[in-house]
């Protein structure tokens, strides 16, 4: 299972890809948004994979992303968790 929902796609978002253009929408909430950007990609499974989990080079390919942190939750020894930055993955663009 994904750990997110995939969206639902309109009629008219439908016929945009299938006409071979991209879907894309995207929701501001001041210093933090979300969105998603729908598009058939005729590559390999693994290399479509390989680009999507390159999340160092997310800055320099997708014009919204200004910086890329990646966090891991650990346990403290009281039994609390919490979330740390993992200091190989911080990437601001070039």
């Amino acid at each position: 299972p994904l750990p997110f929902t995939l969206p639902s796609l309109s009629v008219a978002q439908k016929s945009q890809l299938a006409a071979g253009e991209r879907v894309q929408f995207q929701a501001d909430m001041g210093r933090e948004g979300n969105g998603y950007v729908v598009l058939d990609v005729r590559a390999p499974q693994e290399v479509i994979w390989d680009v999507l989990l390159d999340f160092q080079s997310y800055p320099d390919t997708i014009p919204t992303v200004r910086g890329v942190t990646m966090y891991t939750k650990v346990q403290k020894p009281d039994g609390r968790i919490r979330e740390v930055a993992l200091p190989d993955y911080h990437h601001l663009p070039q």
